[in-house]
C-alpha cells in the first residue's frame, strides 16, 4: 500500500495505469500457465498420493504449460498487430508489455515451489520469500519513481526483486521428494484440472479483464484512477487469497474424512474473526472513502474515491465465501465450481459492457468497480446455494448477528454524519477512527465481539509466537520438507 501510495503521487495516473495495463494484458492468459494443475496437486496430495512422483509429474506438467503460454502470449500479440493492424497506445506500452511477459514467466516458475509448500500447508515458506521480495520489489519501486522514472522502469524493478529472492525458494525445496514423471499420474492430474481450466480462465478474466476492458472503452489515466482505489483495498484480497490456500487441502481432508463437526467449527472461527475485524475496516472504507483517497493520494485520484469503497465491499463479499467454494471443490465438484465460473464469466462481461457503454455512471472506472460488484455478489449467492446442495451437514453464517450489527451501527453512524456535516479532511478522518472504536466498543459491551474473537486477535499480534511457528516449520526434517 506504501508503494502504491508513493507511485501513484509521484508518478501519476498515467504510470500507474500504464504499468496495470502490461501486466494485465500478459496475466490474462497467465491461467494457460497453470490450468487448474496447483489445485490438483493440493487434492492429490491431500488424498494420499505418493509426494515424490506427484511432485515430480505436477514440475513437468507446469513446465510444459509455461511453455505454451509463452507462446500464446507471443502468437496474440503478433496476430493482433500483424493480421488486424493493432497498435499500443504508445511504445512504451508496448515495451511494458514484454517485460511484464518475462515477469509473468519468472512468477509462474517459482509460483511451481509456492504449491508444493501449500500442499504441505507449510505457509512460512511462502510468505517468508514473498515478504522479502515485496519488501525489495516496493524499495526499488519508491526508488525509481523518486529519481523520475516511469513505467518501464518499475517493471524493471519488480523483475529484479523476482530474480532475488528465487534462491530462496529453492534452497527452501532443496529437502522436497523427487521421483520419475508418471504418465498415468499425469491423465489424473489433468482429469482433475480439466473443469478447472474454465474456473482459471475466468478468474484471471475478472481480475486482469477489467483494467483492458477499462482501457478499452476510456483510456490509460482511467486504469490508473481505477488501480489506485483497488490496490488500497488490496488487503482485503490477499486475506482471501491466504484463506483459499490454507483451506483447500484441509477442507478436502477433513470432508474426506467426514469430519464436518471439524471443518464447521474452521468456517465458525473464520466468519466470527471477520465480521469482528475485517468487517469494520470495509464498512469504514466505504464511508470514509473520499477523505482517506485525498490525503493519501491527492486531489487528483478524486475519482478513485467510489473506486476504493465499491471494491473493497466487492472484495469482502468474495473472501467471505471462499470457505464455501473450497467446500465445493474439497467434495470434488470441480463441475460444479467449473459451472459457476461460466455464470461469473458471463456476469462480468456483460454487466461491465454494459454500464461502460450506457455510462451509468460519471466516471469508467466507477462503472468497472459496480460491474465487479455485480459480478462477486451474484457468484457468491450461487456458491452458497451449491455448497448446501452438495454438502449439506455444512452450516452457513451460523453467527449472524456480528454482521448484522455491523451494518445497523454503519448505518446509524452514516445518519449521524449527515447531521454533523464534518468538514475538512483530517476532521473526517478523525470520526473514522471514532467509528472503529464505537464498532468494538458497543460490539464487546453488547456480547456481539465475544471474548473468544479478541484471543484470537491477540495471537495473531503475537510476534513471538509468529516467530515460533516460523522456526518450526524450517526445523521440520525430511525430504518432503513436512
Amino acid at each position: 500500500m506504501v508503494g502504491t501510495i508513493i507511485v501513484a503521487r509521484y508518478a501519476g495516473p498515467d504510470v500507474l495505469g500504464t504499468v496495470a495495463f502490461g501486466l494485465a494484458y500478459v496475466s490474462v492468459f497467465g491461467f494457460i500457465a497453470d490450468l487448474g494443475t496447483g489445485t490438483a496437486h493440493m487434492k492429490l496430495i491431500a488424498d494420499g498420493e505418493d509426494k515424490a512422483t506427484a511432485n515430480t509429474t505436477y514440475a513437468t506438467i507446469r513446465l510444459i504449460l509455461i511453455f505454451c503460454f509463452v507462446v500464446v502470449v507471443t502468437a496474440y500479440y503478433l496476430i493482433n498487430h500483424y493480421a488486424f493492424g493493432y497498435e499500443f497506445e504508445t511504445p512504451v506500452h508496448r515495451t511494458v508489455v514484454l517485460l511484464s511477459l518475462a515477469m509473468l514467466v519468472v512468477t509462474q516458475l517459482i509460483s511451481i515451489a509456492v504449491v508444493f509448500f501449500n500442499s504441505n500447508i507449510q505457509q512460512a515458506r511462502q510468505d517468508v520469500p514473498e515478504f522479502v521480495k515485496t519488501v525489495i520489489n516496493q524499495s526499488l519501486r519508491i526508488t525509481v519513481v523518486l529519481l523520475g522514472y516511469g513505467a518501464i522502469a518499475i517493471v524493471i524493478s519488480s523483475i529484479t526483486a523476482l530474480l532475488l529472492v528465487t534462491p530462496i525458494y529453492i534452497y527452501f525445496i532443496r529437502k522436497f521428494a523427487f521421483g520419475s514423471f508418471n504418465k498415468k499420474l499425469a491423465k489424473k492430474y489433468m482429469a482433475i484440472s480439466l473443469p478447472l481450466i474454465v474456473v482459471v480462465a475466468v478468474n484471471s478474466l475478472v481480475s486482469f479483464g477489467d483494467k483492458l476492458i477499462l482501457e478499452s472503452f476510456s483510456n490509460t489515466e482511467e486504469v490508473g484512477y481505477y488501480v489506485a482505489g483497488y490496490r488500497l483495498s488490496g488487503v482485503v484480497l490477499m486475506i482471501a487469497g491466504s484463506i483459499g490456500l490454507i483451506f483447500f487441502p484441509t477442507f478436502s481432508r477433513l470432508i474426506k474424512d467426514n469430519d464436518y463437526d471439524s471443518l464447521n467449527s474452521h468456517i465458525r472461527k473464520f466468519e466470527g474473526f471477520s465480521y469482528s475485524f475485517i468487517f469494520p475496516f470495509v464498512l469504514g472504507l466505504v464511508l470514509f472513502s473520499e477523505p482517506l483517497v485525498l490525503i493519501l493520494l491527492g486531489e487528483e485520484y478524486i475519482n478513485s474515491t467510489n473506486v476504493l469503497s465499491i471494491i473493497t465491499f466487492s472484495l469482502f463479499i468474495f473472501t467471505v465465501v471462499v470457505p464455501y467454494g473450497n467446500v465445493i471443490t474439497g467434495n470434488g465438484r470441480f463441475d460444479r465450481q467449473a459451472q459457476l465460473a461460466v455464470v461469473k464469466g458471463v456476469i462480468f462481461v456483460t454487466s461491465s459492457c454494459l454500464l461502460l457503454t450506457v455510462e451509468a455512471f460519471p466516471q469508467p472506472s466507477m462503472n468497472m468497480a459496480v460491474a465487479v460488484l455485480l459480478t462477486y455478489v451474484l457468484h457468491a449467492l450461487l456458491v452458497v446455494v451449491f455448497a448446501k446442495k452438495i454438502a449439506a451437514e455444512v452450516h452457513l453464517f451460523r453467527d449472524k448477528r456480528i454482521p448484522i450489527f455491523g451494518l445497523a451501527y454503519t448505518a446509524a453512524y452514516w445518519w449521524l454524519l449527515s447531521i454533523l456535516q464534518v468538514e475538512g479532511n483530517y476532521q473526517q478522518l478523525l470520526f473514522l477512527f471514532v467509528y472503529l472504536a464505537g464498532y468494538w466498543g458497543l460490539g464487546s459491551l453488547l456480547g456481539v465481539i465475544r471474548k473468544e474473537e479478541w484471543s484470537r486477535l491477540s495471537e495473531i499480534g503475537q510476534v513471538k509466537k509468529l516467530l515460533g511457528y516460523i522456526r518450526s516449520e524450517f526445523k521440520k526434517e525430511g525430504k518432503d520438507g513436512s
